[in-house]
């Protein structure tokens, strides 16, 4: 192991919002904006005299949720941008609560957003699949080439970088002119960051994130150490020589990275799925999540959050119920006993499955503290009887799955197909449009399908028809 880093600790839980918080994004050294599923976005900022953060404004307009937020710096002024389900952007000051413009150009979601501020530009992603660079709130240019939704952009000088559900990252030129492919990655890419114009970070739902150089295409590192999706990236340190960057993923945790591999630290969330993370400074992270919740974390003493918040903290996490799918096929007969964690894991962020009685008990190992913690107990029950490469037939198609979903009680269950390999949010969206219904569901209609698909398992699973519930494994889906 290299060079051991500072540990961060947590700082403040906030319940910012009813719904989940899908994106967060810096807004200064002391601050951050989040926006969310229930169409709001807040800005926090930190208390002068504590180690919290107070709600400075909240921001309404968008008619759909808010899928990206970001920030930008114009005339020495910060500009919040948030982007929205209703495929619009909306644009804020401190002034007021309400947008002073929209920015109208895309046709579908837009799910990512970068603020430029060196270049003063802002960059947006959509599932149109297309890109777009606006300057002075107005488009500049389009950018078409991906075949997938674009999830992630950002850009640095003359370099503009994309990447899409359709796997691939491109990089184009101030022209808007696509001058570069990236493969590598074996499912859709999430998110980007650029360390310099020679080197880049993405993460994606094959749960690796990958540094790059620029000019050659070549992979440089490979990051592994995500059980799931990673769903978002932010820098720490963007010097080489001190590279450090934190990630999220669905597998309830953000990691710690180092510029030679290294996941130098590993905290596990109490919500199943952590959406988004954003650097504030060097030393403070904030993350979004689907329990309406940013948790903030930092690695300076005196903002640490007091002995009996973290303890509820980490009671919370103990307490958290894994579902069984989330940890692919489990022989309860063969997990070991207490006595396995007497020896230690071989990796930060380790997870190991032990037999306490008639209850299977997830722990995760701490290189930091050289010890096992309880992250929670598994439930459901493992389902391995069914043909693997059975296909189910609907509407003249096969598919992998195809599920029930009860919308109104008294009425036939509506059906849910799906094949692996397919974007979940995509699916989700159409099974809205066909079946006109509120956006709201969008969120829970995708994570049902991930869960009950296996996550990111690469290949494809058994066909159903059963009836599931998303948060049981039993019964069916009852959209709330």
């Amino acid at each position: 192991m290299s060079e051991q880093v500072k540990p961060f600790k947590l700082r403040k839980v906030l319940q910012t919002n009813q719904y989940d918080v899908r994106s967060v994004a810096k807004y200064s050294e002391d601050g951050f904006v989040c926006g969310s599923r229930d169409k709001i976005s807040k800005l926090y900022v930190s208390e002068k005299n504590g180690n919290g953060f107070i709600e400075a404004q909240n921001f309404t307009g968008p008619t759909h949720y808010v899928s990206s937020v970001a920030v930008m710096t114009v005339n020495n002024e910060h500009i919040i941008y948030v982007g929205s389900n209703d495929a619009c952007i909306y644009c804020y000051d401190l002034k007021s609560a309400q947008p002073n413009c929209i920015l109208v150009g895309h046709s579908g979601t837009v799910c990512s957003l970068y603020g430029d501020s060196a270049n003063q530009l802002l960059m947006s992603g959509s599932w149109d699949q297309t890109a777009q660079i606006w300057r002075g709130n107005a488009v500049d240019k389009v950018l078409k080439g991906h075949s997938g939704s674009v999830w992630a952009v950002c850009s640095t000088e003359d370099i503009f970088l994309t990447g899409s559900a359709d796997k691939l990252i491109k990089r184009w030129d101030k022209n808007g002119k696509d001058v570069q492919t990236y493969e590598g990655h074996t499912d859709c890419v999430r998110g980007l960051a650029i360390i310099n114009k020679d080197n880049f970070l993405s993460c994606s739902n094959d749960g690796t994130t990958r540094q790059w150089n620029t000019l050659t295409g070549a992979v440089i590192q490979v990051f592994n150490g995500h059980e799931n999706y990673i769903y978002d990236i932010s820098l720490l340190k963007s010097d080489l020589s001190s590279l450090e960057f934190v990630t999220c993923s669905e597998d309830r945790t953000i990691r710690f990275w180092k510029a030679d591999g290294e996941n130098t630290q590993t905290i596990r969330l109490p919500a199943p799925t952590a959406w988004s993370v954003a650097a504030i400074d060097e030393s403070d992270v904030a993350v979004g999540c689907s329990d309406g919740r940013v948790y903030t974390f930092t690695r300076v003493d005196s903002r640490v959050a007091s002995e009996e918040e973290i303890k509820l903290f980490e009671d919370e996490v103990s307490k958290s119920a894994l579902p069984i799918k989330e940890l692919g096929d489990i022989k309860a007969d063969q997990l070991p006993g207490q006595e396995a964690l007497h020896q230690p894991g071989k990796k930060e962020g380790a997870t190991k499955l032990i037999r306490e009685g008639d209850k299977i008990v997830a722990y995760q190992w701490s290189s930091m503290k050289m010890e096992w913690t309880k992250v929670g107990d598994v439930v459901g029950e493992a389902n391995t009887d069914k043909d693997p490469s059975a296909k189910t037939e609907f509407e003249g198609k096969e598919y992998d799955f195809v599920f029930n979903v009860d919308i109104k009680d008294g009425e036939p269950a509506l059906k849910l197909p799906f094949n692996m390999g397919d974007d979940p949010w995509m699916a989700a969206q159409q099974f809205i449009w066909k079946h006109d219904l509120s956006q709201l569901y969008l969120d829970q209609i995708a994570q049902f399908i991930i869960k009950n698909t296996g996550g990111a398992a690469p290949a494809p699973r058994q066909a159903s028809t059963e009836y599931v519930d998303p948060w049981t494994g039993g019964s069916r889906y009852v959209p709330p």
